[in-house]
């Protein structure tokens, strides 16, 4: 699943508003979101983290250190990863 793709789902998780059960990789993106964006946008946190949580309860997977999205190739970086999700929560245009 390419970045673009991960930021998508994660803003819809961020909103409460899955629609599909996600896949270990995308659970652990919620994760890592929730991280992310735990100071500037705690609502939306909360939200990854539950979506994160009830997929643990069903599947387990075991939990990745955030720096394995960027190994995996999932994200490019945290830093923009982050930008990336916060722009897009507040609106705002890339530049």
């Amino acid at each position: 699943m390419h970045e673009a793709s991960l930021v998508r789902l994660c803003l819809d998780g961020a909103a409460s508003a899955l629609t599909e059960k996600p896949t270990c990789q995308q659970a652990q993106t919620f994760r890592l979101a929730a991280m992310l964006l735990r100071g500037s946008h705690p609502e939306a946190s909360r939200n990854l983290k539950r979506a994160y949580d009830e997929h643990q309860r069903e599947h387990g997977c075991a939990p990745l250190p955030p720096e394995a999205a960027i190994e995996q190739g999932w994200i490019i970086g945290l830093a923009r990863f982050r930008d990336t999700l916060r722009r897009k929560l507040t609106g705002e245009k890339h530049l």
